[in-house]
């Protein structure tokens, strides 16, 4: 896989969504972490003794300071918006499960879920 790197162009990450939306297809965690999605992958065995070695280090941090810099990537991620990103998806997601709520009796399209699970595992990982 093509390694992500900061900076380049933001189409790519939509064009990746894309993919995945329209494939079904899952992602490794190594994909993840090339990708952007997550900042650690490490073996089950060692989650616990990362995630509290990280929770431990941050709780040591000033409050106050940790607080502070939230807002200011939160407020960073609002200007650029993402807070109205989210809000399109699920106002476009939302009418999706409506729509197989009525016609299918279930969120899930009934024939949609096993031509997804089976044609994702075909797709070539380039």
């Amino acid at each position: 896989m093509r390694e992500h790197v900061r900076g380049e162009d933001p189409a790519l990450g939509a064009r990746k969504a894309k993919e995945l939306l329209f494939t079904g297809d899952s992602v490794s965690a190594g994909d993840a972490a090339d990708l952007g999605m997550v900042n650690h992958v490490v073996p089950d065995d060692q989650l616990a003794e990362l995630t509290l070695r990280l929770a431990t280090w941050i709780a040591e941090r000033p409050a106050f300071g940790l607080r502070l810099a939230k807002a200011s990537v939160n407020q960073s991620l609002k200007a650029q918006g993402q807070e109205s990103a989210i809000d399109a998806a699920f106002a476009l997601h939302n009418p999706g499960l409506a729509n197989n709520l009525a016609r299918h009796g279930d969120l899930v399209d009934p024939a949609g879920a096993p031509i997804i699970r089976e044609s994702s595992s075909k797709v070539p990982v380039v």
